[in-house]
């Protein structure tokens, strides 16, 4: 039987910008743990401790690494892929932006991708926050209020970083073959088609499929049949979730059907690749 550990606050909060603080471990998967919601009026951000999470905020599924955070707007829906939330211990905070400053609003507004790499060691910085509302101690009020603004500036620094990296690896990309390897990245899980692809980057089907050929030096296709074993093979090393739960995650008809492209690819199984860890 899954064991859950959570500390939650939503009354009290020592700084006013927060309306909940949280803290939870899930020790195995939960198929209902995570359905659809909303938060009306609140940011929330999450950070993932440990564990591999499938979420997802309106029509996009986002891969949730240890280290990663996790945003969503006010009034956007989300919750987990298929309403499951899988093994892992996170953070979050939910916020108003009547009391943020407006400089970190507008760095939030310009977030679209909303998973990316934290700042090493935050972990220590979101226990530092639930321990001064655990265990108020002198000046804790304004402790909690500088390390909310600690969270918030790291959050937006490291956005910033992540697209920086993003634009790095694209050197050599014109924006609109850039732009669709990020979207391919965006929705591996998807049944994709060149003229879908072409489509949102604003091209015909055949001139895209000649531009990105000469430019990533393969079909798109086969780009998006490798982005989705590349993220396989960090699955399976995870260790945690069976190799249907990963075929159908990353949108492979069948067990069978993920089986035979990982093989090809891989030359390993995907069982004899999850035996190697």
């Amino acid at each position: 039987m899954s064991k859950v550990k959570r500390i939650v606050h939503t009354d009290n909060l020592l700084d006013k910008a927060l309306s909940c603080l949280g803290w939870t471990v899930f020790d195995a998967a939960i198929p209902a743990g995570l359905p659809e919601h909303i938060h009306e009026d609140d940011y929330e951000i999450c950070y993932v401790v440990q564990g591999e999470l499938h979420w997802w905020v309106n029509d996009k599924t986002y891969i949730v690494k240890r280290g990663d955070y996790f945003v969503t707007k006010p009034s956007e829906p989300h919750g987990g892929v298929n309403g499951v939330m899988q093994r892992c211990e996170i953070y979050w905070i939910q916020f108003n932006g009547r009391h943020i400053q407006q400089a970190l609003l507008d760095g939030f507004s310009s977030i679209n991708h909303r998973a990316f790499p934290a700042s090493q060691s935050m972990s220590s910085v979101f226990y530092r926050l639930m321990d001064e509302q655990q265990n108020t101690k002198p000046y804790a009020a304004l402790l909690s209020h500088v390390t909310v603004h600690e969270i918030l500036i790291d959050l937006v620094r490291s956005y910033q970083a992540f697209i920086d990296e993003l634009n790095r690896r694209s050197v050599g990309y014109t924006p609109e073959i850039a732009n669709s390897l990020q979207w391919i990245e965006e929705h591996l899980a998807e049944k994709l088609t060149v003229s879908l692809i072409a489509a949102t980057v604003g091209m015909s089907a055949s001139y895209f499929q000649k531009r990105f050929l000469t430019e990533v030096g393969m079909p798109p296709a086969e780009y998006w049949t490798q982005q989705r074993i590349k993220h396989a093979k960090q699955l399976l090393e995870q260790n945690d979730q069976s190799i249907s739960d990963i075929a159908f995650l990353l949108g492979f008809a069948s067990s069978q059907y993920f089986s035979t492209v990982f093989k090809k690819y891989t030359g390993l199984t995907p069982s004899q690749y999850q035996h190697n860890f």
